[in-house]
């Protein structure tokens, strides 16, 4: 393994260790203190975090950074296995797989100096999906289990994971199961009902940064000619819409695995009303997946490749600026005005070519021929 990896691996652990609360993190601890009190984690402490999420707690009562130094951690084993595995098919790219996992900014600022939880969800997913790739699908389907139960977001592609060529693997599913249902009674033990809160919240939080939905209901309000200005309730249906048809055509093609992984997971979080910066952390490693098993064929679609590099440098510049300007508030809260309006185009052009090199390095073409009478 390349010494950079682990001295960068030492350095993000000393700076988060000696870093101060921030952000996101400060909320966290509330909800661990409430949780060690022996209330119910989610009253006056809305968030959509789940039940494996408040597990973290017994991990806070014993140091209030430790959970932040886990996440981290999750972070830096999912990009290890990767390297590992870039490493065992004599991947050409490897090292700049390595640099771009240890040098972006969202894991910088956001898993290092925020301590942002979903640097853990984005690991924990990823190493699930290293797992299955190593055809170990127990493994990934407890982790695939731990992830969704503090996170609801690896639901969306757990679906992509168990169907391979309209096979269905029942291992995966089977330990899914088991672990979900033992994270959930659990949870019902100790809180109740309450589990079910961070869905609720999920689908009534307000729009924010780098989505549309934001943008259109913001100072610009570019609706506002035909009398609508907050569009914020139809999210969840252009969400569901873009999931269901990404799945049937997954389905009824048999597209490349991880690049539907990307796709479907990407238009996510392209109708998701939520735009936060934490939130692209797992679609960095999903970007990076679909890309290393897909070289041969991305390296020839230059289109792709463009798209690709402007989405994650526009993502990376909005990162960088987030601490810089009091995190888009005062003087520069245009930024926040605006921001969602560009990267959504951005964002729909990427998906537009990611769906285009499906097809363009897919079977679907010679399916065409063989069906039309014309060819």
């Amino acid at each position: 393994m390349n010494k950079v990896f682990y001295i960068l691996s030492a350095l993000s652990i000393i700076i988060t260790l000696l870093f101060p609360i921030l952000h996101d993190y400060v909320s966290y601890e509330n909800q661990w203190s409430i949780t060690l009190s022996g209330q119910s984690p989610w009253i006056g402490t809305g968030n959509a975090y789940g039940i494996t999420y408040n597990f973290f707690g017994i991990f806070y009562g014993i140091y209030n950074k430790l959970p932040r130094v886990l996440f981290v951690l999750t972070y830096l084993a999912a990009v290890y296995f990767i390297l590992t595995y870039c490493q065992s098919i004599k991947f050409k790219k490897t090292n700049a797989v390595l640099y771009i996992f240890m040098l972006n900014p969202l894991f910088w600022i956001f898993c290092v100096a925020y301590g942002s939880n979903d640097s853990f969800l984005a690991g924990i997913t990823s190493i699930s999906i290293i797992a299955l790739i190593h055809f170990k699908p127990k493994i990934a389907g407890i982790l695939l289990a731990i992830g969704s139960n503090f996170k609801f977001t690896p639901l969306f592609i757990i679906p992509f994971l168990v169907l391979e060529k309209k096979v269905i693997d029942y291992k995966l599913i089977i330990a899914f199961i088991i672990t979900t249902v033992v994270i959930v009674l659990s949870g019902f033990i100790l809180w109740g009902t309450d589990i079910i809160n961070p869905f609720i919240f999920g689908a009534e939080r307000p729009s924010k940064v780098f989505s549309i939905f934001r943008f259109i209901r913001g100072e610009f309000q570019p609706l506002s000619f035909i009398g609508v200005n907050n569009i914020d309730h139809f999210s969840i249906y252009f969400m569901l819409f873009s999931w269901i048809l990404s799945l049937i055509i997954y389905v009824r093609y048999s597209f490349d695995k991880y690049l539907m992984i990307l796709f479907s997971f990407s238009n996510i979080l392209l109708f998701y009303k939520v735009g936060h910066h934490q939130f692209f952390i797992l679609l960095l490693f999903l970007t990076i997946l679909a890309y290393v098993k897909n070289y041969e064929t991305i390296k020839k679609d230059k289109p792709l490749k463009i798209s690709l590099i402007i989405f994650w440098a526009w993502l990376f510049i909005f990162t960088v600026l987030f601490p810089l300007t009091n995190h888009y508030a005062g003087n520069y809260n245009f930024i926040n005005e605006f921001v969602g309006g560009p990267f959504f185009f951005i964002h729909l052009t990427m998906n537009g070519f990611i769906i285009r090199h499906l097809i363009k390095y897919s079977n679907l073409k010679n399916e065409f021929k063989e069906k039309s009478p014309y060819v």
